[in-house]
């Protein structure tokens, strides 16, 4: 793996100049039954703020990817960098001042629900079983023991899906290597 850190310049998968702000790695990837093995990821998320467009126009915004879209900057294009501020300090205390954007993770559990068991059903009974829970956080294998103990788990992952129930990581929390989800949402999709 590339050698990525705090601060670093960067190219990222979207054009232009970006600072990496936060480097994720050392989580489990998430399964989708208890059945399959447990792993860490091997993947390292670099999150970054653009300072600079492709044309060198100021243009912040914030994004996550995976490490393979991320390069560190020539020394020429941070020497330039260095350079721009120099010319404009205003800019540079606004980039400092920039927040970016939570970056969060979506994951899905699709369903594929037959005509007697309408998606009303379905929500409502997703919320008996989460609502109370998940705002406490629950890592994916807890959302998994809770589905698996319920009416809705017969329906998980067939085809066609026709519901699912999102869940939301935000901003990457983890604890002890595990992705934490705090909220979540049913589908009629």
């Amino acid at each position: 793996m590339k050698d990525i850190k705090i601060g670093d310049w960067v190219t990222s998968y979207t054009a232009g100049i970006w600072q990496v702000y936060r480097v994720i790695d050392d989580f489990y990837e998430l399964r989708w039954s208890l059945q399959e093995e447990k792993k860490k990821s091997d993947r390292t998320l670099i999150c970054s703020k653009r300072l600079f467009n492709s044309k060198w126009k100021r243009s912040f915004s914030s994004e996550s990817c995976h490490h393979v879209f991320v390069d560190l900057l020539s020394s020429d294009d941070v020497r330039r960098i260095s350079v721009e501020f120099n010319k404009n300090p205003k800019l540079q205390e606004a980039f400092e001042k920039y927040e970016p954007k939570d970056s969060n993770l979506l994951s899905d559990i699709g369903f594929s629900l037959p005509e007697s068991y309408d998606y009303d059903d379905f929500a409502k009974e997703v919320e008996s079983l989460l609502a109370g829970r998940i705002a406490h956080g629950l890592i994916m294998d807890e959302i998994l023991e809770i589905l698996e103990g319920s009416d809705v788990f017969q329906y998980k992952g067939k085809y066609p899906q026709n519901a699912r129930i999102q869940f939301f990581c935000q901003n990457y929390e983890i604890s002890s290597s595990e992705l934490i989800f705090r909220r979540y949402r049913t589908l009629n999709f």
